[in-house]
């Protein structure tokens, strides 16, 4: 908890608030998953490079191989409280070609009291069913982190939301040796992608949200102090369900077509 200096997170909020046009520029919601992705050292283009910059040292301090992580790529929502989202294992390129994992997935919570929590599983691609399972509840300023091999997800918000008109917004940052670039050429937004610049030897660029979004001048260390706080998440003692009311075998191995979600 307290991932990230106060004025960083009130900055990310502002530009990824429901009204931003991140959010509307992107067609959020009518278009399929998109994100950026930057090398880490580089010269930081908007607040979200440094946000990525300082929960890079943090998520290193608690999985060491993470140092070694050359690439950041990130990604963000903005959903009502009763929206969830499947479970998934994060990969390069959603998994074309095969799957490639970063080292760690995090995600910041950039509002709290809104939506359901992260649930986060030790289920491996290929492997058995997940025995147990943790939640991550969201809270502002929370930074949740795992190993990106485990496959996760969101619950919805349970019953009406606590408070209607609010969203749950959640930025989410994977840490990786290698990525590829991936620019778009159909106008389309998509996986990996080169942060979006205006420049008089790039062509015209279709966005202008990264203006919301400025880079302190002063660098990461710019915005401020942190003070972060450890926090458990909740431990679950099951994450699946047999329809028929047995019991789920440990060790099983089921096909992913057979595993009902509710989505």
């Amino acid at each position: 908890d307290g991932a990230l200096p106060a004025p960083l997170l009130a900055a990310l909020r502002g530009a990824l608030g429901p009204g931003g046009r991140f959010w509307r520029e992107h067609g959020y919601g009518r278009v399929g998953y998109f994100s950026y992705m930057h090398e880490l050292g580089s010269p930081a283009l908007s607040a979200i490079h440094q946000a990525a910059t300082l929960l890079h040292r943090l998520v290193s301090e608690r999985f060491p191989a993470a140092r070694a992580a050359r690439f950041a790529e990130w990604w963000a929502h903005c959903r009502p409280h009763p929206s969830g989202h499947q479970l998934h294992f994060d990969s390069d390129d959603e998994g074309e070609g095969g799957v490639r994992n970063p080292f760690v997935s995090c995600v910041i919570y950039l509002t709290g009291g809104v939506g359901g929590p992260t649930l986060v599983t030790p289920q491996v691609l290929g492997g058995p069913l997940a025995p147990h399972g943790w939640l991550i509840y969201p809270r502002e300023n929370r930074l949740g982190m795992f190993d990106a091999t485990y496959l996760h997800g969101v619950l919805p918000g349970r019953g009406p939301s606590p408070r209607p008109g609010e969203f749950r917004i959640t930025l989410m940052v994977a840490f990786w040796r290698d990525i590829q670039c991936r620019p778009r050429t159909d106008g389309l937004p998509g996986p990996s992608q080169p942060f979006p610049t205006s420049s008089p030897d790039s062509p015209p660029c279709r966005y202008s949200w990264m203006a919301d979004l400025p880079p302190h001048p002063e660098g990461p260390e710019g915005w401020g102090p942190t003070a972060p706080v450890d926090a458990a998440p909740t431990f679950i003692d099951r994450v699946w369900e047999r329809l028929d009311g047995q019991a789920v075998q440990p060790g099983a191995v089921q096909c992913y077509d057979e595993c009902f979600q509710g989505f």
